[in-house]
């Protein structure tokens, strides 16, 4: 037998995860910690990295992107543990 991964959960956990990771990475912009958490905001977002438009319309996006990542890992590992040796 093998662990199975909920899908929904884990589609939940990393999109509100990578959404986290977002906003602080916003919030370094707003600071001006350095240029990667500018890089990391243009990952998701057109807008200027210190915007309010960029941590809405970021923040949806790193929910979004998160949830389908999570989701796919989940089926992923899932379809993976199926050829498990154990």
């Amino acid at each position: 037998m093998t662990n199975r991964i909920e899908i929904v959960r884990c589609a939940v956990a990393v999109a509100v995860t990578l959404a986290l990771l977002f906003a602080l990475c916003w919030l370094g912009a707003l600071l001006s910690i350095g240029p990667a958490t500018h890089m990391f905001v243009s990952l998701f977002t057109p807008a200027a990295p210190i915007s309010m438009l960029a941590l809405a319309t970021g923040a949806c996006s790193a929910l979004l992107f998160g949830g389908l990542a999570g989701a796919i890992f989940a089926l992923t590992f899932n379809f993976v543990g199926r050829f498990s040796t154990n």
